[in-house]
């Protein structure tokens, strides 16, 4: 089966369910359609757009996330299937087993660290910092990051920028544009596979937080990151104000990039699956060799080059 991300950008929009599909009409017509089983993300990413109780309920019983974005195309809020009852054993092994949890953190952060080393080295941007963080015994997640985006910031022009200080830059607003709908998949992806999004491995469970959520997409961030470089290397000028167009180039991207995992050549979107798998056998087995990180790889880059542009 071949999943998707659907990323509906056109304004007035009417969803309706006919026949096991959902249908984009506008004014009467039917502008696109795809089954809802082939769905595992619907991102409402124009104004106007309506339906009825009866697809969205539709939407969640195929297990479909919803992310919903405002007037400016930023993701504000999600809504999520209730999917599976969280598995208990799985559950007090979150909660209760602190030196595994410690093991799976350290091998998600060191794959997170190695992503962005590989990341710098791909887009030619200086990498000496954070390689020699990789392979420190002990890691250092901030200086890694501050460092990390200092060279990927640098390289697109923006030596001045940062991440935590320049939320409305439109870089950092892809950004997060693409850390969202990869939250939404996470999330949904998590409680699929048993695990309870709440009881994190590192982050801290707190209120309206999805600590395990956070944990388990530190290793792809660099992937949506490596997402908007190519994105920008496209652009005539260093004119960010086409939102609109990245977002429908970040649906591309969905689909263009492919891991090696479980013998096979898979999606991205079906490897976050497989990943949460590995997680949940990691706990099961107390265990962190079950565990599956993605690595980013030279073909990425190729990968993701293959978009011409033309949206």
């Amino acid at each position: 089966m071949s999943w998707h991300v659907l990323h509906i950008l056109t304004p007035d929009i009417h969803l309706r369910k006919y026949r096991g599909f959902l249908q984009c009409e506008k004014e009467g017509k039917t502008q696109q359609q795809i089954p809802l089983e082939d769905l595992k993300c619907v991102v409402l990413g124009a104004r106007g757009i309506t339906f009825s109780s009866k697809v969205l309920s539709a939407l969640l019983e195929h297990k479909v996330g919803i992310v919903h974005c405002d007037d400016r195309f930023v993701p504000c809020g999600m809504t999520m299937p209730i999917l599976e009852t969280i598995n208990p054993q799985i559950l007090e092994r979150q909660v209760s087993d602190k030196k595994l949890k410690e093991w799976i953190w350290q091998k998600i952060l060191r794959q997170k660290i190695e992503n962005q080393t590989t990341v710098l080295e791909l887009i030619g941007a200086d990498s000496e910092y954070v390689r020699e963080e990789s392979h420190k015994k002990l890691l250092n997640e901030s200086a890694a990051a501050r460092q990390y985006f200092r060279s990927f910031f640098e390289k697109l022009g923006e030596s001045n920028l940062t991440r935590r200080q320049d939320d409305e830059h439109q870089i950092n607003i892809m950004l997060n544009y693409g850390y969202t709908v990869l939250q939404a998949m996470i999330h949904r992806s998590l409680i699929a596979h048993g695990l309870n999004p709440v009881h994190g491995v590192h982050h801290i469970d707190r209120y309206q937080s999805h600590a395990l959520v956070y944990d388990m997409m530190e290793p792809w961030r660099p992937f949506l990151d490596l997402m908007v470089w190519v994105f920008l290397q496209h652009r005539q000028q260093k004119d960010f104000s086409d939102f609109k167009k990245y977002i429908a180039y970040s649906q591309t991207s969905w689909q263009l990039l492919r891991f090696d995992a479980c013998k096979k050549n898979i999606k991205m979107i079906n490897c976050i699956d497989f990943a949460s798998a590995s997680l949940s056998n990691s706990f099961v087995c107390q265990k962190i060799s079950p565990l599956w990180l993605p690595a980013v790889k030279p073909n990425h880059l190729q990968d993701l080059l293959k978009w011409d542009g033309a949206l």
